[in-house]
């Protein structure tokens, strides 16, 4: 897989550092409730979990600014409330 066919993340600390990471997407056919599920058990645990070939690797919320996922999925998500523009 090239990197044009993966999606990112891009996390911001609150110290002002940012970190991004390449992942595969995930598969057209994931139900987007499945997707959410998965986003609800990590805001729960207050934690973002991540696993590179060479470790693992566990950012506690407390330290997460914000956190930003591009390209967005394919589907909606149920909980998502679509934006159409952003005003800077």
């Amino acid at each position: 897989m090239s990197l044009q066919e993966a999606k990112y993340m891009k996390v911001r600390f609150i110290n002002g550092t940012v970190r991004s990471f390449a992942f595969e997407p995930l598969t057209a056919t994931l139900d987007p409730a499945v997707l959410l599920t998965h986003v609800n058990k990590a805001l729960d645990s207050r934690r973002l979990v991540l696993q590179t070939k060479e470790q693992l690797l566990i950012i506690p919320f407390d330290n997460v600014e914000s956190i930003e996922i591009a390209p967005a999925p394919n589907r909606s998500l149920p909980d998502a409330i679509q934006v159409f523009h952003e005003f800077l």
